[in-house]
């Protein structure tokens, strides 16, 4: 499990950035704690889930842009 923390002193300008990524992913203001997991589909406001390539899936891209010499 990964948890996301905002600060809850912030200076105006980072507290301007903080909520503006809070509305962007939808995440309630009152939050305190933000789970972090793997996932197609989002359970809470106070969730954020990621769907990430395997490390398979990413060797398959690196490697379509390599040209082999002959």
């Amino acid at each position: 499990m990964t948890l996301i923390f905002f600060r809850e002193n912030a200076s105006g300008e980072v507290a301007k950035d903080i909520r503006m990524l809070r509305e962007a992913l939808g995440i309630g203001s009152d939050k305190k704690e933000i789970l972090l997991n793997y996932g197609s589909l989002r359970h809470s406001d106070g969730e954020i889930t990621l769907l990430t390539r395997s490390m398979m899936e990413m060797l398959v891209e690196f490697s379509a842009g390599i040209a082999v010499p002959t």
